[in-house]
């Protein structure tokens, strides 16, 4: 029975030693593992992101490119906005807050990884105003980001130079209708136009008890539509003219017949209705109200007045013309 009892002590003995070296073993590998993993822990304390950001760890790695002996434990890093502007990341460390804007969340971790890393590598623990980076609170970083592409141009946007030719009649130009010719040229500006161009206008015989009289004027015109209406192929615009020029009064029946030329002004305000044929071609009609800036007389000697130009006369012309397309 002693030896019986003996070998089992022995045995459990044997089995108490083992358990020893089985918990050292255990217990070294736990050390290994931990400082390992303590290795892999992030080095900001908090570090807040949406799922498609970087995580904690490539936050670390970033840092750690830039300060590889970065450890500002006392750190907080949070990124948010997920929107066509962009993703906007704060860092508070020391008590300060430095805020950031990149087009893409890991341009926005890179830049706070730039500040993170040039907080840590200062030469105190805690940055102040005399060692830290100047980085203004709540300032935006000047990492660029990408560029936020906005709708094409519009067509009708484009310059494109215009000529034209129409044909209509004045009033004003003598005692009765004048059936008148316009050549012009100028551009479009999106739904504005401007135009420059030349006006002639002859009005038919007028009879007196003395002869016969004509009338004749020729301009210069300047006009601009600021706006329009479009609908379509058609549109519609108000437009502003000033012209100047010379009217021309000569006798032809009359008994010492003479000829006189005066200087002609006026002012004009209306309306142009358009149609595009084609992308190129169009036709208008437009008409307008005009102040004659000089109210001139033409008579027959003594005192028999032939033409008194009005102080309000009315314009309409119908015109094609060709838009020239880039």
């Amino acid at each position: 029975m002693d030896a019986i009892r003996a070998r089992r002590r022995a045995g459990c003995d044997g089995n108490w030693a083992a358990h020893v070296v089985a918990v050292g073993v255990l217990a070294a590998t736990e050390l290994v593992c931990a400082g390992a993993h303590a290795d892999e822990a992030p080095v900001a304390l908090a570090y807040e992101a949406p799922p498609e950001c970087p995580d904690a760890r490539a936050f670390d790695a970033e840092v750690a490119k830039r300060a590889p002996s970065a450890n500002p434990r006392d750190a907080r890093v949070a990124i948010r906005g997920a929107t066509s502007l962009g993703y906007d990341g704060e860092l508070v460390i020391g008590g300060l807050t430095r805020t950031v804007h990149a087009g893409t969340c890991s341009e926005t971790v890179e830049a706070l990884a730039l500040a993170l890393a040039l907080a840590s590598t200062d030469e105190t623990d805690e940055p102040d105003e005399t060692t830290a980076p100047q980085m203004p609170a709540n300032d935006h970083a000047t990492t660029p980001a990408a560029p936020i592409a906005g709708p094409p141009p519009k067509r009708d946007a484009h310059t494109r130079p215009v000529i034209g030719i129409g044909l209509g009649g004045a009033s004003g130009v003598g005692p009765g209708l004048a059936p008148g010719l316009a050549l012009f040229g100028g551009i479009d500006v999106g739904t504005r136009s401007f135009r420059i161009g030349v006006n002639a206008a002859r009005s038919p015989e007028s009879s007196t008890s003395h002869g016969t009289a004509r009338f004749e004027r020729w301009t210069v015109h300047l006009d601009a539509c600021p706006v329009s209406l479009r609908e379509g192929r058609l549109y519609l615009a108000p437009c502003i003219r000033f012209d100047a020029g010379a009217l021309r009064g000569s006798g032809e029946s009359l008994e010492n017949a003479a000829s006189k030329a005066l200087v002609w002004l006026s002012l004009g305000a209306g309306g142009r209705i358009a149609f595009d044929l084609t992308r190129t071609i169009f036709v208008e009609g437009e008409a307008r109200a005009v102040a004659p800036l000089l109210r001139h007389v033409f008579f027959v000697r003594p005192n028999d007045d032939i033409h008194h130009v009005p102080a309000v006369a009315a314009e309409a012309f119908v015109s094609v013309g060709y838009r020239f397309s880039k």
